[in-house]
């Protein structure tokens, strides 16, 4: 998707907001958040978001729970 591509429907009617007004913010801890940057295929409507701070990414892995 951050090429242009939708992931899903190969179309490049893909569209971005990465301000974070749009109210997502991933809890990386109790006390710290983290923006999304939000990307959506104005074709098919499939979205994907990004976490935009990678020192905030590197945190995931002791905040969230890996997937088997």
């Amino acid at each position: 998707m951050k090429d242009g591509i939708c992931a899903k429907c190969g179309e490049h009617e893909v569209y971005t907001r990465k301000d974070g007004n749009y109210g997502l913010n991933l809890p990386i801890s109790m006390f710290s958040k983290t923006l999304l940057e939000l990307y959506v295929c104005a074709a098919c409507g499939y979205l994907e978001f990004y976490v935009q701070s990678g020192e905030k990414l590197k945190q995931v892995p002791e905040t969230f729970k890996k997937v088997n």
